[in-house]
């Protein structure tokens, strides 16, 4: 019995450890397919391909709305246009579909959640337009209870149009503008918020002041009562006047001249209103708007990414057209005399300047570019360059600071134990030579 109890235990510990087995090479496929996905949904060509294919829809989507507005009674749209309709949503459901393998919980919570978020709205609103037009089977016999549905449907058509927002996320430089137009947004609200204030507190003035002349004088017979009424009858009235004289939407004299007939002295309050505003105001919110937006684009890990790649790819450039233009003798190497030789001139010199690197120390500066000097024979090659300018590039960072703190301690402490060393030898000699004179005596 006891055999047979030790048989079954190695049986269940073997059938657990195949299981275990068997799920880990099931998650390492899983994770190997998720890679490959991952890989495929960050190449460039194939973001181009989906924003091609957002903007071919969004080109039929108009054909399609152009279509039911020429033909309101039409019940379904050309058969055509149908199949090219489920062609895309097709090819954008699959594309969902893959984010979703691919990044699993992290394609509702990841960084890029607001964007997933938003092609899985769409995308489940094109779902809801299919199944809709399949429920209206295309038939020209209608009840009432059709033409409710095919009136949610043209209702759910209008959805498609914000495909085209995708566009945004596609493309980069359409990205970056929209995110500097979001960031500006608390600015915008602020903004209004100053607008309302100057234009209330302006436009109730106004208002007084023509309320009191309308009543108290008699302007029965003035010319200028209608225009008064009109523009300044009210607070309302008078801060959508000055609203439009802000935005140039009405001719600021005809509103001001009315004010010429209460007193000269309105006219001058007037004035001084669209100074301030235009030129001070509107200035200030400008710039402000400006810094919103740059540091808005500044605060984008994306597009900083992107832009620190774009300007290292520039920097490795222009760096192999220097070393080609040092490089005289087009042996792929620098000599420190042609290194030299070529820090006289201005723009090379410059250049070095523009890296934070004295070019007067001509010795010191190769050196420094010099990575392998004992095995490059005082030469530099076109990587020793590069990787030099690199690491020469720009001022001293926090990491050169501590790296640099490291090592200093590392040698300190080498030289301390170096020094005892050496000092324990020298008093071993001492002794040593203490003892033979004794002996010698």
């Amino acid at each position: 019995m006891d055999f047979l109890k030790e048989d079954r235990l190695r049986e269940c510990a073997a059938l657990k450890a195949l299981k275990s087995k068997a799920n880990s090479v099931k998650e390492t496929i899983l994770n190997r397919v998720r890679r490959h996905i991952r890989e495929f949904l960050r190449w460039p060509k194939f973001d181009a391909f989906i924003a091609v294919a957002v903007l071919c829809n969004s080109v039929t989507v108009g054909l399609e709305a152009s279509y039911s507005v020429d033909h309101p009674h039409a019940t379904a749209s050309p058969l055509g246009w149908e199949i090219i309709g489920h062609a895309f949503n097709a090819l954008f459901l699959a594309e969902v579909l893959m984010r979703l393998v691919a990044y699993g919980s992290l394609f509702f919570c990841g960084e890029a959640k607001a964007w997933n978020m938003f092609d899985f709205v769409v995308v489940l609103g094109s779902l809801v337009e299919v199944f809709f037009s399949l429920a209206t089977g295309g038939s020209s016999n209608t009840n009432l209870d059709q033409l409710r549905i095919i009136r949610v449907f043209r209702i759910l058509r209008i959805l498609r149009i914000l495909r085209i927002t995708r566009i945004i996320r596609l493309l980069t430089s359409l990205r970056l503008l929209f995110i500097q137009i979001v960031g500006t947004l608390h600015s915008v609200f602020w903004a209004i918020v100053l607008l309302f204030i100057i234009l209330y507190t302006f436009g109730m003035i106004f208002a007084q002041i023509v309320s009191e002349y309308l009543t108290f004088e008699d302007t029965s017979e003035r010319k200028h009562t209608l225009t008064l009424k009109e523009y300044w009858g009210s607070v309302p009235r008078s801060m959508y006047t000055l609203y439009k004289v802000v935005t140039n939407g009405v001719d600021w004299e005809d509103v001001a001249y009315p004010l010429a007939a209460i007193h000269w002295g309105w006219v001058v309050l007037f004035n001084f209103f669209l100074t301030f505003t235009l030129f001070a105001v509107l200035n200030v919110v400008v710039g402000v708007f400006c810094q919103s937006a740059i540091q808005s684009a500044n605060a984008d890990y994306e597009n900083s990414i992107r832009q620190k790649l774009t300007e290292k790819t520039k920097f490795l450039r222009q760096i192999r057209i220097l070393f080609l233009d040092i490089d005289v003798s087009m042996e792929g190497t620098i000599t420190y005399h042609e290194f030299q030789k070529h820090l006289d001139d201005e723009r090379v010199g410059a250049y070095f300047e523009a890296l934070g690197l004295d070019p007067t120390d001509a010795w010191d500066l190769f050196k420094l570019l010099d990575t392998d000097s004992d095995a490059s024979n005082g030469a530099i090659d076109c990587e020793e360059f590069v990787e030099g300018c690199l690491r020469l590039r720009g001022p001293a960072k926090a990491i050169d600071i501590a790296k640099l703190s490291y090592e200093n301690t590392v040698t300190r402490s080498q030289l301390q134990g170096a020094l005892s060393l050496i000092e324990g030898s020298i008093n071993e000699v001492a002794d040593h030579i203490l003892l033979r004179d004794l002996e010698s005596d």
